[in-house]
């Protein structure tokens, strides 16, 4: 926040480094993506924070879907194995003098 702008929490001008709210924000900016490293009034900077916030829980759920298609993927493959395994077994195990009786 500039210097003169009024606070409306004191009544009066903002008094900067004074307040519990004038804090160094520092990353990068979400609607222009131009990296910002600057003082200001972290109540005036909650809209900007917000729209970051909701970027990145964005990113998270697109990482976490991504995750799961693979999960599921190698569950399916994992249980195409299992069930041929399990197949060969029965097959080996269902043989009466040495003729397998299923078909």
């Amino acid at each position: 926040m500039a210097s003169g702008k009024w606070c409306p929490f004191v009544g009066k001008k903002c008094v900067e480094h004074k307040c519990v709210f004038y804090k160094n924000i520092i990353g990068t900016d979400p609607q222009t993506g131009v990296e910002m490293n600057q003082w200001d009034c972290a109540i005036a900077m909650m809209p900007t924070l917000a729209i970051e916030v909701a970027h990145k829980a964005n990113q998270t759920a697109a990482a976490v879907d991504t995750l799961r298609t693979e999960l599921d993927k190698h569950h399916k493959e994992n249980q195409l194995v299992k069930y041929y395994e399990r197949n060969k077994i029965i097959e080996s195990e269902v043989k009466i003098d040495d003729r397998n009786i299923l078909p």
